[in-house]
């Protein structure tokens, strides 16, 4: 692993904790306790979680590609459900997550000897993984959007338009629209999978 690689994971990684410790502690106290003391809560959230990344910051890094890949797995669902829910529940940029799904597999892959037919079937299985939880994603704001009975004019006034949306319109952008983001996200996971280095 390059010095970029590392230190794009160690933010990766490091952010994890504090980020979630965060949410947690806010969320879980928004009804519980007066609003003017709820950031006090969020704000442990973070310091606990940096003093998390004080103690195991760097055994993780160290260990990164030797753990189990349920960690890892965990990692990419909390950011991809922190950056689907920052952009109000559209997926597309999401897709970034394919990026970083597939450097670290290969980095993995590399650093466990995988012979070429591992390799092949490491990149494949990161990118099945990585559009298979997009389409996911997809699935969720396509449910929000047709339940939703402005979406149409939501929709034309959020691209500028000068004509009006119908549901027709609205169907085909969620499955031809869908199906081109969930097959971009495959080839974009194999992209970053094959290429020697993607951060420098």
């Amino acid at each position: 692993m390059n010095r970029i690689d590392r230190i794009i994971f160690t933010i990766i990684y490091g952010g994890v904790m504090p980020m979630f410790l965060f949410l947690a502690f806010w969320w879980s106290t928004i009804k519980i306790i007066p609003e003017k003391y709820i950031f006090i809560f969020a704000f442990s959230g973070i310091i606990l979680g940096l003093v998390f990344d004080a103690l195991y910051l760097k055994r993780i890094i160290k260990n990164i590609f030797d753990m189990n890949l349920i960690f890892p797995l965990l990692v990419f669902l909390f950011y991809s459900v922190c950056i689907y829910g920052f952009f109000m529940g559209v997926p597309v940029f999401n897709a970034v997550m394919g990026l970083i799904a597939g450097r670290y597999c290969a980095l993995r892959a590399g650093y466990l000897r995988q012979d070429s037919e591992q390799k092949r079937k490491s990149g494949v299985c990161s990118a099945a993984v990585s559009s298979f939880v997009l389409a996911a994603f997809c699935a969720a704001s396509a449910a929000l959007a047709v339940n939703h009975k402005n979406t149409p004019n939501e929709i034309k006034h959020m691209l500028g338009l000068q004509f009006e949306i119908n549901w027709t319109t609205v169907w085909m952008i969620i499955i031809i629209g869908g199906a081109l983001l969930v097959a971009a996200e495959y080839y974009l996971t194999l992209f970053a999978f094959r290429r020697k280095t993607l951060f420098s």
